[in-house]
């Protein structure tokens, strides 16, 4: 088996659908796919079993909670020299595959990019080229959803459990994981040329949902400033927010609350590690 490709995933039965039919057609004999499902009910048993004879699928039900925990699960029953994790709401493009195991060939990790549907940045605005990650010289150039990397690498470094979606420290895993890497001298790289679709959070900074994830999201955020010694890059966020709550306390109630939840976050991470 050349690869496995990893998909934690909840409460999501169509989006794996599209997954799943995006890879269809991409050398399905060298292909696994693992499926570690957190889901009460058995939806996606349904979805798995119009697939089954496209391409080998491991269904894995699993109580574990928090992605990192489900992604760690599929690491230890993956059989691929190389492993990818895409996010369940993403889609491979038509090259994405052979464009990346090219690359991943001659380094430990190789990261790409993600896209909406109009072919614009999604998630995060990207680098543009192919670039070498440093300790120095990595931002916007990883999300975890477009990571293809060997193996051993994992099955040596893993997630760490306590962060990411689904755990109180709720973001930054991958921040962590390319940290603990680039510390140990490992070869990243990145590249503009492996592309993932990725749909848009469309963000107003005031429902219920955006406010619970900023909130959880800067727990992550904060654990991970101390457990790297970003002081500097905590204490900037904190004050950047801090600065910007009286603002939007008399020109945007809503936009307030926001704010106000992701400073609670970044006093709870740091204080709850």
């Amino acid at each position: 088996m050349l690869l496995s490709i990893i998909v934690a995933t909840k409460g999501r039965t169509i989006e794996i659908a599209d997954l799943l039919e995006s890879i269809r057609f991409q050398n399905p004999e060298l292909i696994e796919i693992i499926i570690v499902d957190q889901n009460v009910s058995d939806a996606l048993s349904v979805v798995i079993k119009n697939y089954n004879g496209d391409f080998q699928i491991n269904h894995i039900k699993t109580e574990a909670r928090g992605a990192s925990n489900a992604r760690n699960v599929g690491i230890l029953h993956s059989q691929g020299q190389y492993l990818c994790f895409p996010d369940d709401d993403c889609k491979f493009m038509d090259n994405t595959i052979d464009i990346a195991l090219e690359k991943v060939e001659q380094h430990d990790v190789v990261f790409g990019k993600c896209v909406d549907e109009y072919g614009e940045d999604s998630v995060i605005a990207f680098a543009k080229g192919e670039h070498k990650l440093t300790l120095q010289f990595h931002e916007n150039m990883f999300v975890e959803a477009t990571m293809f990397t060997k193996r051993q690498i994992m099955l040596d470094y893993k997630y760490d459990e306590t962060l990411g979606v689904g755990t109180f420290h709720g973001a930054e895993e991958a921040y962590d994981l390319v940290l603990r890497l680039l510390n140990d001298g490992k070869d990243l790289v990145y590249s503009d040329k492996i592309i993932f679709y990725h749909p848009n959070k469309i963000l107003n900074h005031s429902s219920e949902s955006e406010v619970r994830r900023v909130f959880s999201y800067r727990c992550g955020f904060a654990k991970l400033c101390f457990k790297h010694k970003f002081y500097k890059k905590y204490l900037s966020r904190v004050l950047f927010v801090l600065v910007g709550l009286p603002f939007f306390l008399l020109t945007n109630r809503k936009k307030c609350r926001y704010y106000f939840a992701e400073l609670l976050g970044l006093i709870s991470g740091a204080v709850i590690r």
